[in-house]
């Protein structure tokens, strides 16, 4: 008889998000979440051809490259954001169940989303992006996708 694993760290915070319909039970899929890794490797890819012509479609690029690598890692365990979760319950849920050892990747995705916020709404007078910052993130969310990858393969089901 094979042992059920679980993962323990931030049950309780998921748990909750469960409960306020921030996330949601789906069945888990590893083969999903591989597609939804496979998408975001080329969104990069997509980004960095781009990035002269459109500095902003190319952040939108690269912010969801990591947004649906973070969704991949939620997929496997059987869980996704809803529409009142939004994308802000990706982090919240990674900060609870990846805090420690990779805040590296859930600081990185809190502070894309954020950017990619300030890029799609932005205020008068705020900095413009500049294409240094956007192939930065691009190397930063390669980064991210690698530490996902590695989640994806001992995540069990939620």
């Amino acid at each position: 008889m094979s042992e059920v694993r679980t993962w323990d760290q931030g049950r309780a915070e998921v748990d909750a998000l469960l409960s306020d319909g921030k996330l949601q039970r789906i069945p888990a899929s590893r083969e999903h979440a591989a597609d939804l890794m496979m998408v975001a490797r080329q969104h990069v890819l997509s980004a960095r051809e781009i990035l002269g012509n459109d500095l902003e479609g190319a952040y939108g690029l690269v912010y969801d490259a990591i947004r649906k690598g973070m969704t991949a890692y939620l997929g496997v365990q059987g869980l996704r954001p809803t529409q009142s979760g939004g994308h802000v319950v990706l982090a919240e849920a990674a900060r609870a169940q990846l805090v420690p050892p990779l805040a590296n990747l859930v600081n990185t995705f809190d502070r894309l989303r954020r950017q990619r916020n300030l890029v799609e709404y932005p205020s008068i007078g705020h900095e413009e992006l500049t294409p240094v910052e956007v192939e930065d993130d691009a190397d930063s969310v390669e980064e991210a996708l690698d530490q996902i990858d590695k989640l994806l393969g001992v995540l069990p089901v939620f």
